[in-house]
């Protein structure tokens, strides 16, 4: 015990036991009286105790601290308390201890043994850690900026406990919140099961459940906030796969739906190639269909392949039955898959990439996966359907498409030379002195004349171009992508190959030739089918007044439609 406070025992102290409440004679704790003198008194057998515990070196600690509490109670006039730990036999003591002032520098010291309730405390406080740690991940407290304070147990997010506490909590947020959100850790009011995503130390995102109430302090104040964590990840990453798959069922039932609603094959075949080229995520998408022999044709088209389109026929014949095929071509990333029918291709859907060095995701593929399960029977009744519609488009003499048809893809094929922004070209082609055949050497040499002039054109566009024949002896050619010089080279070219009907002429006064009219749409004209009909046709009968077996360019749309206003 210092000694500035002189202990003595109770039986030297009579002369002041007067001056004490009777009421504490029986008080069962320690009672001491510091007198005027400054001596330190026992009034009953546990002060004595205590004088006696003050006085072991084990217990410097707490004597310095009850001269601490005396003297501000002397010093200030006002009572003072602490718990003092002594050392007893067996381990300690804890005394709830409260130091009276009673004037005259006179004091009053009342001791109560709080040592079965501290251990009971304590032992309430470890039941408690025990089942947090049971019932959470790891609990927590922060103070009133965010600020973790205290994190259990000694890991937490695969961070040690002192790598958390002094750091702010949304510093481990998977992304940063907006400013007028209100963390868990920062809770101004009971907070249950709110779900967060965070980073473990790693990196990788995690999923908590957090549950956080705030701390007040004694003025009612927020001072901080207290909560635990539940790691969820494993049954949200569940809960994400299995609405993925939902909505992913969903994006397939909705391309079929929406094929089937299609008029006609073509219409059904764009939509395909449309749909699916969205919902992979891609920037174009071949269609292509196989034919009796086993080849691939390509049907239909959406977006811009731009160079790559030159490798997509050797593409399609690597695909593989079983899987996606995926390639690099050109720099642009492409994947392929197969629709089967009865375990036989029917047909095949390239999507390309524009951006070099592009991934397919896992949503990506798996979406295509599932849909090459389903669409291997629309593909199927979309060929069935194109056997029937051949029937009817196709003139049977030429098998060239007939002239119902061929408007009808004419618009298409405008539409989308507007959507790409691309120029086109309408060749109309027509026998010069075709009549004179059909009159001297009869219908059947007539017939024989209008399939050589198809197979002349057909020599001289490229497979995807739209060649029809529009009336008796009147045929239209759709170019896509073709400017004035390209389209006239191919008029040429059609004009020397027709030299060849020459010996099919009815006589040397009238031979067999071709007239030409070329009429170059411009996407951005506005122009309507009829009016660029109205300008190939216009250009044709304008090569035949000028000698028959040549070509004529149409003006161009603003001209010919001020030519016609006048």
């Amino acid at each position: 015990m210092p000694s500035m406070i002189r202990g003595r025992r109770a039986d030297s102290a009579r002369e002041d036991w007067a001056d004490i409440p009777a009421t504490l004679s029986g008080y069962p704790g320690p009672v001491l009286q510091i007198t005027a003198s400054g001596e330190l008194q026992a009034l009953n057998d546990d002060g004595r105790w205590l004088i006696d515990a003050l006085d072991r070196p084990a217990a410097r600690e707490a004597a310095s601290r009850l001269l601490d509490l005396i003297k501000q109670a002397i010093d200030q006039k006002c009572t003072t308390r602490d718990t003092l730990a002594l050392p007893a036999d067996g381990g300690e003591r804890v005394i709830d201890t409260t130091v009276l002032p009673r004037g005259d520098r006179r004091a009053l010291v009342v001791g109560l043994d709080t040592t079965e309730a501290q251990a009971t405390i304590r032992a309430d406080e470890n039941r408690y850690r025990q089942l947090v740690d049971i019932a959470a991940d790891f609990s927590w407290e922060t103070d009133k900026n965010g600020v973790f304070t205290f994190v259990s147990p000694a890991t937490a997010l695969g961070h040690s406990r002192n790598a958390l506490v002094g750091k702010r909590a949304r510093d481990i947020l998977l992304r940063e919140p907006s400013k007028a959100a209100v963390l868990p850790f920062n809770a101004i009011a009971a907070v249950r099961q709110e779900e967060i995503w965070v980073r473990n130390a790693d990196g990788h995102p995690v999923c908590l459940a957090v549950s956080a109430l705030p701390i007040l302090d004694e003025k009612g104040l927020r001072c901080g906030a207290r909560g635990v964590c539940h790691d969820v990840t494993s049954s949200r990453l569940v809960d994400s796969t299995d609405a993925r798959r939902r909505v992913r069922d969903r994006v397939v039932n909705h391309i079929l739906d929406s094929i089937r609603g299609q008029p006609n094959s073509q219409a059904m075949l764009d939509t395909a190639a449309r749909a699916i080229c969205k919902a992979a995520e891609g920037d174009a998408c071949e269609a292509f269909l196989f034919g009796d022999d086993g080849r691939a044709t390509r049907v239909a088209a959406f977006g811009d392949t731009g160079m790559a389109e030159r490798y997509s026929y050797e593409l399609v014949k690597r695909i593989d039955v079983s899987d996606l095929h995926r390639a690099t071509v050109a720099g642009r990333p492409a994947i392929g898959m197969l629709t089967v029918s009865a375990g036989v291709p029917t047909g095949a859907f390239l999507i390309w990439r524009v951006e070099p060095g592009a991934e397919w995701t896992d949503d990506n593929e798996l979406l295509l996966v599932a849909l090459r399960e389903q669409i291997g029977v629309v593909v199927s009744q979309i060929v069935e359907q194109r056997k029937l519609e051949t029937i009817s488009r196709f003139d049977e003499l030429t098998g060239l498409i007939n002239r119902r048809f061929f408007y009808e893809e004419l618009d298409r094929r405008l539409s989308k030379s507007v959507e790409r922004g691309r120029r086109g070209a309408l060749i109309y082609v027509d026998l010069d002195n075709f009549k004179a055949v059909n009159d001297k050497l009869g219908h059947d040499k007539g017939d024989a004349v209008l399939r050589k002039l198809a197979d002349i054109l057909r020599a001289n566009t490229r497979e995807y171009d739209l060649i029809g024949r529009i009336g008796g002896d009147e045929f239209a050619i759709w170019l896509d992508d073709t400017d004035a010089n390209v389209a006239a080279k191919r008029g040429e070219n059609m004009l020397i190959a027709s030299q060849a009907m020459s010996g099919m002429s009815a006589s040397r006064e009238k031979p067999l030739a071709i007239s030409i009219g070329i009429a170059i749409y411009d996407p951005r004209s506005e122009e309507t089918r009829d009016t660029l009909i109205a300008r190939s046709d216009g250009a044709m009968y304008e090569a035949k007044q000028k000698g028959k077996g040549r070509l004529a360019l149409a003006p161009p749309v603003e001209r010919f439609t001020a030519r016609q206003a006048n």
